[in-house]
């Protein structure tokens, strides 16, 4: 003989199994650590688990002796298993350990809703540091040891890897006393290192130095994302790692170009310039607009390059133009500045143009250069 229910009893049915379900999952507080043992230098990641708490508030990082512990993030997981449904909010801290040994992390304990809930204690095993110069290396460079205030140069962060990251960020770089321009990155041919082919990867930025002193530039430093296979469980599986790779620091000292020798017309240039003038027309009546353009080519630090006022006792009058700078290399450390600008001629005659006159510090020379433009003669009717 079949029983048959009708509809409303058989939900009421279900609804008293779900509701005895509920009854049955416990409100717990746990924590776990991940993995169980990590080499000094890397980290591992505590789990505090709140399960069927609600939405608990953001604990704060526990204290562990000999660690650092930082918030990563937050997810919650929801279950249902025989009729039983469970909600847990799972908070992550990463835990660096800061020496070797076995690392304990006391029992948490935490209140909600007045309620006071404890975890068990935890232990985690702390091995040798990984010896990060098996997967990379991280370099950083400059062309010279020793530059001037307003000297513009490239600096260079090389990462030589045996293992390509599956992750990485641009590098970080403490420049003190420089400005930063220009950056890029490029892969480059491969390099060997105790003749073992290693993967390159090149940061290129130019730097302009801004006051004199002796400066440490750096330690520069790389975050990757490294995936290794590992053996634990059944089947093994990939665990990911966050390296970070660092350099040693730089040291460079700034001078000021001297004053000894210095020229009056010295408004702080520090490259190598070579200026071209030229007029729209050398034939013009009085009143008559001319554009005069100046390009300056050369090496340096373009952005000081600034046009001198037209001399003393001139026949023309000035009205500001533009500039533009069209740049040779990626870092703009090469190219040439065009300014450009309108003159009025204000009184007849064979009038003769002797400007501007460029005055710059030479870094690779080490002395000041003066270039006076050829003179330009312009009938004015």
């Amino acid at each position: 003989m079949v029983m048959r229910f009708p509809w409303p009893i058989l939900i009421a049915l279900l609804a008293g199994f779900l509701t005895a379900g509920r009854a049955w999952a416990a409100p717990s507080f746990t924590a776990e650590i991940e993995p169980g043992e990590v080499p000094l230098g890397d980290f591992a990641t505590l789990k505090l688990v709140f399960t069927d708490l609600g939405d608990v508030p953001t604990p704060s990082p526990p204290e562990v002796p000999n660690a650092t512990v930082t918030f990563r993030s937050r997810g919650e997981h929801h279950s249902i298993v025989n009729f039983s449904r469970s909600s847990s909010v799972i908070y992550q801290y990463a835990v660096t350990p800061k020496a070797q040994g076995v690392l304990k992390i006391p029992a948490i304990t935490v209140e909600v809703e007045g309620k006071r809930y404890a975890s068990q204690p935890l232990e985690l095993r702390v091995g040798a540091s990984r010896d990060l110069s098996r997967i990379g290396v991280l370099r950083l460079s400059s062309p010279r040891s020793e530059v001037y205030v307003g000297e513009t140069f490239p600096l260079e962060i090389r990462f030589l890897f045996r293992a390509m990251p599956a992750q990485q960020a641009p590098p970080t770089l403490n420049l003190e006393g420089f400005l930063k321009g220009r950056q890029r990155s490029e892969n480059l041919a491969p390099e060997a290192i105790n003749g073992v082919n290693h993967g390159v990867v090149r940061w290129s930025m130019a730097v302009t130095a801004v006051k004199p002193g002796e400066f440490d530039i750096g330690p520069a430093e790389l975050q990757t994302l490294y995936r290794f296979e590992t053996g634990r469980g059944f089947f093994g599986g990939i665990e990911q790692r966050q390296l970070t790779f660092t350099s040693d620091p730089l040291h460079l000292r700034v001078l000021s170009p001297p004053a000894a020798g210095r020229p009056a017309s010295f408004e702080g240039a520090v490259g190598r310039f070579q200026t071209r003038l030229t007029v729209s027309s050398t034939n013009v009546a009085v009143g008559d607009p001319i554009t005069v353009r100046v390009a300056v080519t050369g090496t340096g630090n373009f952005d000081a390059l600034r046009l001198p006022e037209l001399p003393a006792g001139s026949v023309f009058q000035s009205y500001p133009g533009t500039n533009s700078f069209a740049e040779a290399d990626p870092l703009g450390l090469t190219g040439t500045k065009t300014f450009e600008l309108v003159l009025v001629p204000e009184q007849a005659g064979m009038q003769t143009l002797h400007w501007p006159v460029w005055s710059s510090w030479d870094p690779t020379d080490r002395k000041y250069f003066t270039e006076e433009p050829r003179p330009l003669r312009i009938q004015v009717r």
